[in-house]
C-alpha cells in the first residue's frame, strides 16, 4: 500500500474515532429512564449514574483523544509544514483539554464530587499541558499565515480558558487588524478592556 493510501485509510479510522468521541459527549450525565411513579427520584438517580459512570466515560474519551493526537503527531514528522495537519492537531489538543476543564466553565451540569475531581492537581496539570500544546500548534500556523483568522480566534479562546487576559487581548487586537468589522471579536475585546481597566479603549 502506498504511503498516501495508508494515510487516507488511517484518516478514515480517525474520523470514526472522533464520531465515537462525539457520541460519548454528555454520556456521563445520562441515566436510564425510570417509571413515572418514581419520577421524584430522577435527580437522585442521575447523581448516582454520574457517580458510577463519570470515571469510565472520562477515561475512554481521554484514551481516544490521545490516540488520535499520537497518530497525527506521527504524520507531522513526515509533513512538518502541512498547516492543515497543524490545525487538526491544535483542534485535537483543544478538545483534549476541554475534558480536563471543569464542566461548570462550559455551562454543563456539575456535582460536588465531580468538582473535586476537576480541582485535583493531576487534572489541572493535564489541562494546562494540553492547552499549552494547543497554543504551540496554533502559533506554528500563525507563523506561516499571520492573518489566519481561525488560528487567531482559537488562540484567543485558549488564552481565555487559561485566564491569560493580557495574551488574549493582544491576540484579539491582532485579529481586529485582519477582521475590523467582526462584531463578536470587537465585543470580546471591549469586555477585555473593561476587565483590564482600559475604560477609554473599551
Amino acid at each position: 500500500m502506498m504511503t498516501t493510501d495508508l494515510i487516507e485509510s488511517r484518516r478514515g479510522f480517525l474520523h470514526a474515532i472522533y464520531q465515537l468521541i462525539y457520541c460519548l459527549e454528555g454520556q456521563e450525565y445520562q441515566f436510564y429512564r425510570i417509571p413515572k411513579s418514581f419520577e421524584t427520584l430522577a435527580p437522585l438517580a442521575q447523581k448516582f449514574s454520574v457517580w458510577c459512570h463519570f470515571g469510565d466515560v472520562h477515561l475512554m474519551k481521554e484514551l481516544l483523544h490521545t490516540y488520535c493526537l499520537r497518530t497525527q503527531l506521527d504524520w507531522v514528522k513526515s509533513h512538518p509544514t502541512d498547516l492543515d495537519l497543524h490545525r487538526a492537531i491544535a483542534s485535537g489538543y483543544i478538545a483534549l483539554y476541554k475534558i480536563y476543564q471543569d464542566p461548570a466553565h462550559q455551562g454543563k451540569p456539575t456535582y460536588s464530587f465531580i468538582a473535586k475531581e476537576y480541582a485535583s492537581q493531576e487534572m489541572v496539570l493535564k489541562f494546562q499541558k494540553a492547552a499549552q500544546c494547543a497554543i504551540e500548534e496554533l502559533k506554528i500556523v500563525i507563523h506561516y499565515i499571520p492573518h489566519d483568522t481561525w488560528a487567531l480566534t482559537q488562540l484567543a479562546l485558549v488564552y481565555h480558558d487559561l485566564d491569560l487576559k493580557e495574551e488574549e487581548r493582544k491576540t484579539y487586537e491582532a485579529l481586529i487588524l485582519h477582521s475590523p468589522h467582526e462584531r463578536e471579536t470587537r465585543l470580546r475585546l471591549g469586555i477585555l478592556y473593561f476587565q483590564l481597566g482600559f475604560m477609554a479603549m473599551a
